[in-house]
């Protein structure tokens, strides 16, 4: 086998300058730029056309609308109309009601007092009534000693009433 050698020897001569390579550098983003601006703009006439038909689509709801408003408008004008014609008379109406309303709420304050002095002034009451019964019932000495227990606990209003109670009760059954 024999070897064989061969050598080429390239020589070139560049005659592209500087000046051409940063044109050439120039021409080639530009055309990126270009084709960028290109697509934005595409999207630029969707979204227009987009926000054109929403436009169309608001201006004729509102143009449907219309006369709901204008229907109101004149329902509320009938509304003034006879606020102004009633006026005179339920301004005085009025302040008699703020006046009655404030009666009410003083009534309804002294009836939660009563009821409070009532709770308090029965306490003990339900008790003492039971444990009469009880005495009435079994007179023996333990009951008679609780009945007058339960009595020593309550204020003479209420032993008063569960004496007269207690007078009542074969009436009641």
């Amino acid at each position: 086998m024999a070897v064989r050698r061969e050598s080429v020897r390239l020589e070139l001569e560049d005659h592209f300058s500087t000046k051409m390579a940063k044109a050439a550098a120039a021409t080639k983003l530009l055309d990126r730029e270009l084709k960028g601006l290109s697509g934005r703009s595409v999207e630029m006439g969707r979204a227009s056309g987009t926000a054109a038909r929403d436009i169309d689509l608001f201006g004729t709801s509102l143009r449907r609308q219309g006369a709901e408003v204008d229907r109101f408008s004149g329902r509320v004008r009938i509304l003034a109309d006879t606020m102004a014609v009633l006026g005179p008379s339920l301004v005085p109406t009025g302040g008699v009601a703020i006046a009655g309303i404030a009666g009410l709420s003083s009534q309804l304050g002294f009836a939660a007092i009563g009821m409070g002095s009532l709770v308090a002034a029965s306490q003990g009451v339900g008790d003492a009534l039971k444990t009469l019964n009880d005495a009435a019932l079994d007179p023996t000495a333990a009951n008679l000693e609780k009945a007058r227990e339960a009595m020593d606990q309550i204020g003479p209003a209420a032993q008063g009433f569960v004496t007269r109670f207690q007078e009542l009760r074969p009436v009641l059954r």
